[in-house]
């Protein structure tokens, strides 16, 4: 059931026979691949990611929070090859064998990856539970500096990130004030905002 607080799906929606149902949604697969489509497209603007050449696409990427693989899908189309992670192995099951992505399941709050790894990261929802299980404002602004910091941890020099998610004000406001303590630039990006379309960005740059 969907958090009517936030418009956003609850974590209970992917795994089970939830999940089957989500792998098999013509509009979630629709909406997976033009928001995928809309992250790859801020990774190629200049005016967003500094100094990032046409090697840093024949690069891996990690997909994470890949799901079923609808957005690994579109990724397979720029990249060499995707790394897709997921909490869900419910989810991962339904992934299409022949999409040949590498697979790992795990927590995006704790990264199975060796420093500098990647040079690009994509995100679509799944940082929408990386407070997932916190009680209070502490908890709350302790996972989301611990999930960031693992990701400046993986991520190599010029490293890009595109982060599509629903925060809560709260998270939001956590977020932007972490960033500005950790060696990232960017920031908030918001499309169609305050419409029914309305989707919101972190976009993210390793400046070491």
């Amino acid at each position: 059931m969907a958090d009517h607080k936030t418009n956003r799906p609850t974590i209970d929606e992917y795994f089970g026979m939830d999940a089957e149902e989500y792998a098999h949604s013509k509009w979630m697969a629709r909406n997976q691949h033009e928001t995928t489509g809309q992250a790859v497209e801020m990774l190629h603007n200049p005016d967003l990611f500094d100094g990032r050449g046409d090697e840093f696409y024949e690069d891996s990427i990690l997909d994470l929070g890949c799901g079923t693989g609808f957005s690994s899908h579109e990724l397979l189309e720029s990249f060499h090859r995707v790394v897709g992670m997921d909490f869900s192995r419910d989810m991962m099951q339904h992934i299409d064998p022949e999409f040949q992505l590498n697979l790992i399941q795990a927590d995006l709050r704790a990264l199975p990856f060796r420093n500098k790894l990647f040079s690009t990261v994509i995100s679509i929802s799944a940082y929408n539970f990386v407070a997932e299980g916190a009680k209070n404002h502490n908890q709350i602004n302790s996972q989301i500096r611990t999930a960031l910091d693992d990701l400046s941890r993986i991520l190599c020099s010029r490293g890009g990130v595109v982060i599509e998610f629903y925060p809560t004000k709260l998270e939001q406001d956590i977020f932007l004030k972490v960033l500005k303590s950790r060696d990232f630039s960017g920031g908030m990006m918001i499309n169609d905002p305050n419409t029914r379309k309305e989707k919101k960005f972190l976009i993210l740059q390793n400046k070491s």
